[in-house]
């Protein structure tokens, strides 16, 4: 399943899915909400999942762009054990609803 950089970006209206920071001009990534967690030694491509543990989580639904700094940060970690990292109740940027 090819995913373009285009389609990911274009879910979080340019912002890192994460912290809500402008992703215009910047080396940004795509990062899976539920990680796929590799195996090693194993080759891996966006266009396909083989090599994946978790091939199903490699859809644009769970794939959000992320500025460097958070991406390296949220690192494999799920989101609800990353969640776990900020204050109770943390929302990230792709969650909220348009006015909030």
């Amino acid at each position: 399943m090819r995913i373009l950089r285009r389609q990911v970006l274009e879910r979080t209206g340019g912002k890192c899915g994460y912290c809500g920071t402008s992703l215009k001009g910047t080396r940004w990534q795509r990062d899976h909400i539920a990680p796929l967690v590799r195996f090693k030694n194993v080759r891996y491509s966006f266009s396909g999942a083989t090599g994946c543990k978790y091939p199903d989580n490699h859809n644009l639904a769970n794939i959000v762009a992320a500025c460097r700094a958070y991406n390296k940060a949220k690192s494999n970690l799920d989101l609800e054990t990353w969640r776990g990292c900020f204050e109770p109740g943390h929302v990230f940027y792709f969650e909220k609803r348009p006015g909030d």
